[in-house]
C-alpha cells in the first residue's frame, strides 16, 4: 500500500495524513513556515524599492515639482543632488539653470545652461533659457544667434517667441518686441509674460489705458500672481506721475 505523506519543501519535514488530523496547528505552523522561507528567498533577489537609496530620477522628479510650485531654492537644492548622482543629466542641469535664472542668478543660470547644450547640443529649451541669462546682462547678438537657432527647430514655440519678445524689449527695439508678443497671444492668449510685456511698453510709451488692459486681462487668468500686481502698481504710479 502507498503511504501518502505532504513534504516540506523548505525543511523536508514529513508529515503523515493521522499526524495533520490530530495536530492540524502543526500543519499551520509548517505552511507558515513554508510562505515565510519563500518570501525571504522572494525579497532577497528582488529587494523592495523603499529600501534602496533615492537615485538621480527621483530628486530630479522632485526638483521639477518644486519648480512647477515656484520653490526656486528647493529646486535648486533637489537638481544638485540629481546632478551629483549623475553628471550627464542633461534635464536635471536644464531644470537647475531655469531655477537659478528664477532667482536672478545669472552666472550659475548661465553656467548650467551651457553645461546643457554640451550633453544635449539641440535642446531648445536651453537655448532659449541661455538668450534670456545673455539678453539680460546686454550681450543681445549673441542671445540673438541663439533664438535664431531654437526657433529654426520651434517656429511657432510661444517660449522662443516670447524671448524674442523679451530680447527686443531690453534691446530698446520696442516694435518688434510688441510683435513678437502679439504673435504669441494669437497661439496662447493666456500668456502671462506676453501679457505684462505689452503693459510695460504701451505705459513706457504714455498709452496707460492699453497698459491697464493687458495687466487687467493677465489679472483674469490668474489674479494672485505677485508680478501682475507690481506692473499694476508700476502702471499707476506712472499715471500719477503723468498727471503731475
Amino acid at each position: 500500500m502507498w503511504r501518502f505523506v505532504w513534504k516540506s519543501s523548505i525543511w523536508g519535514r514529513t508529515v503523515s495524513p493521522t499526524e495533520a488530523t490530530l495536530f492540524p496547528e502543526r500543519k499551520s505552523r509548517v505552511i507558515a513556515g513554508i510562505f515565510a522561507g519563500a518570501v525571504s528567498l522572494y525579497l532577497f533577489f528582488h529587494p523592495p524599492l523603499f529600501s534602496e537609496e533615492p537615485n538621480a530620477m527621483f530628486f530630479f522628479r522632485e526638483g521639477s515639482a518644486s519648480l512647477q510650485k515656484k520653490d526656486y531654492r528647493a529646486a535648486v537644492h533637489n537638481f544638485r543632488i540629481a546632478l551629483e548622482k549623475n553628471p550627464r543629466f542633461a534635464r536635471a542641469s536644464l531644470g537647475l539653470a531655469q531655477a537659478y535664472f528664477e532667482l536672478g542668478d545669472n552666472a550659475r543660470a548661465e553656467e548650467n545652461f551651457r553645461l546643457t547644450l554640451t550633453l544635449e547640443r539641440e535642446s531648445k529649451e536651453a537655448m532659449t533659457g541661455l538668450a534670456r541669462v545673455l539678453s539680460s546682462t546686454s550681450r543681445y547678438d549673441e542671445a540673438l544667434e541663439l533664438l535664431r537657432k531654437a526657433a529654426a527647430t520651434d517656429p511657432g514655440g510661444a517660449e522662443i517667441n516670447f524671448a524674442f519678445g523679451e530680447l527686443y524689449q531690453k534691446w530698446g527695439k520696442n516694435n518688434l518686441a510688441v510683435s513678437y508678443y502679439e504673435k504669441v497671444l494669437r497661439a496662447s492668449p493666456s500668456h502671462i509674460p506676453s501679457l505684462l510685456g505689452l503693459a510695460e511698453l504701451y505705459a513706457q510709451s504714455g498709452r496707460y489705458d492699453m497698459a491697464e488692459r493687458y495687466v487687467s486681462q493677465a489679472s483674469r487668468i490668474d489674479s494672485v500672481r505677485p508680478e501682475i500686481h507690481l506692473a499694476r502698481g508700476r502702471i499707476r504710479l506712472g499715471m500719477a506721475l503723468a498727471s503731475t
